[in-house]
């Protein structure tokens, strides 16, 4: 149950990853093929709280994981 959880959170992690990337807002040192294009502040912060979220999540399983053990 705790390792379905944390390898669906993984895969969501690099989702959010992928879309950051794709927005130009993920940090990376990638060029832009459109500088111009516009970068919606809005979908960078509801991503960027969502990884968020989804980190403290996967370090409560990892937490439980270790106190199952």
């Amino acid at each position: 149950m705790i390792a379905e959880r944390e390898a669906e959170i993984r895969e969501r992690l690099l989702d959010i990853e992928a879309s950051l990337t794709a927005i130009g807002s993920s940090g990376l040192p990638t060029a832009q093929r459109n500088p111009n294009r516009f970068q919606s502040p809005l979908d960078t912060s509801r991503l960027r709280a969502e990884l968020e979220e989804l980190n403290r999540e996967l370090d409560a399983l990892a937490a439980e994981r270790r106190i199952l053990r």
